[in-house]
């Protein structure tokens, strides 16, 4: 094996270690430069480790198939975890305090300082103030 065919192997091997990268690729916002947009630049980001770059990781691997799909795919994806995250937030905000306005609704504020309206007589919860409370206040 010459050393051309010995650097390919190396190379190769290199290639696919696991280095528990996902690297996907996007393209920073054209800026104006002396009035003129230049055109984006490429950089690379890992979801897994939060970490960017604008140089191409030694690993990085295009993926296969139609740009536009895996575009579609990547912020599919993103839509995702974003979901996901509000899910989680939501999650944590529990009922604070509770002030009883009348013999069926309750004001509830919760530990993210949001408001809701709860009804113990039909199990109801709404973030929007019930029109029988507006018409009580006329």
């Amino acid at each position: 094996m010459n050393s051309t065919q010995q650097l390919a192997v190396t190379a190769e091997a290199l290639m696919s270690v696991d280095t528990g990268h996902t690297w996907s690729m996007f393209f920073a916002p054209a800026t104006p430069s002396n009035g003129m947009y230049l055109p984006s630049e490429p950089y690379y980001y890992d979801a897994k480790n939060k970490i960017s770059t604008w140089k191409r990781p030694f690993n990085y691997r295009q993926p296969e198939g139609d740009p536009k799909e895996v575009a579609r795919m990547l912020i599919a994806q993103h839509i995702q975890e974003i979901h996901e995250a509000a899910r989680l937030k939501a999650k944590e905000d529990r009922p604070l305090k509770q002030h009883r306005i009348n013999d069926q609704w309750s004001e509830v504020t919760t530990v993210q300082g949001r408001t809701y309206y709860y009804s113990e007589k039909s199990g109801q919860a709404t973030w929007e103030r019930p029109a029988e409370l507006e018409e009580g206040e006329e």
